[in-house]
């Protein structure tokens, strides 16, 4: 007579006890347990540190944070404009010199600034001449001229640098590319914006002191930009006298047609409202 060792179950000669296999099957369910409770139970909370988009690294693993190169690199591209445009206030030749024998893009750059301000600008001025004049500023069509105005300042810097370009390259046959033209007007472009600026300040106290300020600060900028295209070029001085005055003609043509088309007959009806004002 045999007895199993594990249960003491008598068992009869030959036979093998199968208490074992017994406490298997019992067993797997109490294994699986605490699978199921990790998959079906609470959502489990995520330990990983968040990434901040701006950094990089992963201080669990001993990496430091360390700064996005995209971020790092957009910082230093407007620290660089900054820094470039302060000096087309306080050196307008010299910085626009130096510009125009880079391949850099800051003439273009400074161009689009412009417009965008101008832009605000145009609006800040349509609502306080609208404001000024109440019911008999109706007739004006503030979106045309805001539009216009945008059109017409983008043709002047475009239509000079391309001028610059094409007398200077083709008839002259001297180098100049159309980046390095674009940044030959890049100070005129900057000091423009201080011009604006000035005059609108002034506009508000005193319209007749605003106009006069723009008029005087718009000759200035003009001189700016003759002044560094003749600093800028290799060509003779009568040659730089006879481009400079190509490229004026050039451009007031251009102007005047694309402000007979835009416009028409807006502006007198604009200047005629303003009298009131001034």
């Amino acid at each position: 007579m045999a007895f199993c060792k594990y249960c003491g179950k008598q068992l009869a000669d030959g036979e093998v006890c199968s208490c074992q296999n017994v406490a298997a099957v019992n067993q797997e369910p109490q294994m699986a347990a605490p699978q199921m409770e990790q998959t079906y139970g609470q959502p489990q909370m995520n330990t990983q540190p968040q990434m901040n988009p701006q950094f990089q690294g992963n201080p669990m693993n001993g990496q430091p944070y360390q700064p996005n190169p995209q971020m790092e690199q957009a910082k230093q591209a407007a620290g660089g404009f900054l820094k470039t445009a302060l000096d087309s206030i306080t050196h307008p030749v010299t910085n626009a010199v130096n510009c125009s024998r880079t391949s850099g893009n800051f003439g273009l750059i400074s161009i689009l600034v412009n417009l965008v301000l101008a832009l605000i600008g145009l609006i800040i001025l349509c609502l306080y001449v609208k404001g000024q004049l109440g019911m008999f500023g109706s007739a004006i069509p503030y979106a045309k001229l805001v539009v216009g105005s945008l059109v017409l300042s983008a043709a002047t810097y475009f239509g000079y640098a391309a001028s610059y370009f094409l007398t200077t390259k083709f008839i002259f046959k001297s180098e100049l590319s159309f980046k390095n033209s674009m940044n030959i007007i890049s100070s005129k472009a900057i000091w423009d914006i201080v011009v604006v600026v000035i005059a609108f300040l002034f506009l508000i106290l005193n319209a007749k002191a605003g106009v006069f300020l723009f008029v005087i600060g718009s000759l200035f900028t003009l001189l700016v930009m003759l002044y560094s295209y003749s600093e800028a070029v290799t060509i003779s001085s009568d040659k730089k006298v006879y481009a400079m005055f190509i490229s004026i003609i050039l451009v007031a043509i251009v102007t005047m047609i694309l402000s007979k088309f835009i416009f028409g007959d807006s502006v007198s009806s604009l200047v005629n409202s303003l009298k009131s004002i001034l």
